[in-house]
């Protein structure tokens, strides 16, 4: 009966060891379009603008792209390089719509390409 009691405790450490160390894992590269924002990151947008980064906090980025036409859009990485890829099509011109995307960068992440339409793109704006 002591056995049973000793190797059940050990289960319950373990598991309580594997749920503390998934809950420490690191962020990792994501990018999901959102149509709301926090406040303090709507106060940010300028819509003049193609496109604009803003950091949030620690990993947590947001990509606004003004565009004409739908958007698709993915990341990818490629050791410490994340890409960011925006197929444009069925634009026309005049017709602009704001596009929102939650970025989250992984702990290695430390350069961003953005390609439209397979160009190299310049961010405009990067805000804090």
């Amino acid at each position: 009966m002591e056995r049973v009691r000793a190797m059940k405790k050990v289960w319950v450490m373990l598991v309580l060891i594997v749920l503390a160390l998934s809950a420490c894992s690191s962020p990792e590269l994501g990018l999901k379009e959102v149509s709301k924002v926090p406040d303090r990151v709507q106060e940010k947008i300028v819509s003049d603008l193609q496109l604009q980064l803003i950091i949030d906090k620690e990993h947590v980025n947001y990509l606004i792209f003004h565009s004409a036409g739908e958007v698709e859009a993915s990341v990818e990485a490629i050791e410490n390089v994340a890409t960011i890829k925006l197929d444009v099509t069925n634009g026309e011109a005049g017709d602009v719509t704001r596009n929102i995307y939650l970025f989250t960068t992984g702990d290695n992440t430390d350069t961003i390409n953005i390609l439209i339409n397979g160009e190299p793109a310049v961010i405009d704006v990067i805000s804090t």
